[in-house]
C-alpha cells in the first residue's frame, strides 16, 4: 500500500490500545489485518469490523476501504455455555401464541362462571323489556285477558289469605301445645312433691311407733309380763269354758264377722 493510500481504523473497547501503525499492502485483506493487531496486542480475542455500520466479512480487501468513514473494530464478547438470548425467544412465542378472547368460562370474585353472570343479565334485561311492553299494551287488552288477570290476582289473594289463616292457627295451636306442657310439668311436680311429702310422714310415724314400744319395754317390763301372762291364762282357759252349749250357736243363728 502507498504512503498516501492510509486506511483509518477505529480500535474500540478494548484495554491498553492506543495508536497502532500498521503496514500492509492493498492486496491483504481484513483477515490479515485482524493477525496483525492480535501481533501487536499480544493476545488473540475475535474481532468484528465495521464498515459503515454493516458487518465486514474478513475475506474483503483493504483497497476497499482506503477512503471514506472509519472502518471499525470492536471485541465480539463470546460466552462459554450457550448462545443466551431466552429471554427475547419468550417473547417472541408470546407475541404469537393464539390469544383467546373467550373468558365465559373464567370465574369472578363471587366464584360464579362469568358465563352464568351475564345470561342472569340478559334474562333480567328480558324481563324488565317484557313489563314495559305489557304497560304499553295494558289499555288494548282484550276483555277475555282482563277477566284471567283479574281470576289469577283474586286466586293470589285467596291464596294468601289462606296462608296467613293457617301460619296463624299453626301459632294457635303451638302456644296452647305449649301451655299444656308446662301445667302437666308443674301437676306432675306437685304430685311427686306430695308423694315424697307422704311417704316422709309415715316413715316418721313408724319410727316413732317404734321408738314408743321400745321406750315401753323398757321403762314397764313387769307390767309387760304380766300382761302376757294374762294372755297365756286367757288363752288355756278359752277352751273350757267354750264346752258350754250356751256358747255353741244354733243352726238358726248365723254367724256374723266381727270387725276390729
Amino acid at each position: 500500500m502507498s504512503v498516501d493510500s492510509c486506511v483509518q481504523l477505529l480500535i474500540g473497547e478494548l484495554p491498553g490500545v492506543g495508536t497502532l501503525n500498521v503496514c500492509l499492502s492493498s492486496q491483504e485483506t481484513v483477515g490479515d489485518l485482524e493477525k496483525e493487531i492480535w501481533k501487536r496486542l499480544g493476545y488473540h480475542w475475535p474481532l468484528v469490523f465495521l464498515y459503515g455500520g454493516k458487518l465486514v466479512s474478513t475475506e474483503e480487501r483493504l483497497l476497499r476501504f482506503v477512503d471514506g468513514s472509519f472502518l471499525q473494530a470492536r471485541p465480539l464478547g463470546v460466552l462459554k455455555g450457550g448462545k443466551g438470548g431466552f429471554g427475547t425467544l419468550l417473547r417472541g412465542q408470546a407475541a404469537f401464541r393464539k390469544k383467546s378472547q373467550n373468558v365465559s368460562a373464567c370465574r369472578d370474585l363471587e366464584g360464579r362462571r362469568l358465563r352464568d353472570v351475564e345470561a342472569e343479565k340478559k334474562l333480567s334485561k328480558w324481563y324488565a323489556d317484557r313489563e314495559q311492553h305489557k304497560d304499553k299494551q295494558g289499555g288494548q287488552c282484550n276483555p277475555e285477558q282482563a277477566r284471567r288477570a283479574e281470576e289469577k290476582e283474586e286466586a293470589r289473594r285467596q291464596q294468601e289469605a289462606l296462608k296467613a289463616q293457617v301460619g296463624n292457627t299453626c301459632k294457635i295451636v303451638e302456644e296452647n301445645t305449649e301451655n299444656a306442657v308446662s301445667k302437666g310439668f308443674s301437676v306432675a311436680c306437685k304430685r311427686k312433691q306430695s308423694a315424697i311429702e307422704r311417704e316422709k310422714t309415715h316413715g316418721e310415724e313408724a319410727k316413732r311407733r317404734v321408738q314408743d314400744a321400745w321406750k315401753r319395754r323398757w321403762m314397764f317390763p313387769l307390767l309387760e309380763e304380766e300382761s302376757s301372762d294374762e294372755e297365756q291364762e286367757d288363752s288355756t282357759t278359752s277352751p273350757t269354758t267354750c264346752l258350754d252349749t250356751s256358747c255353741i250357736p244354733s243352726s238358726s243363728e248365723t254367724l256374723l264377722p266381727l270387725s276390729v
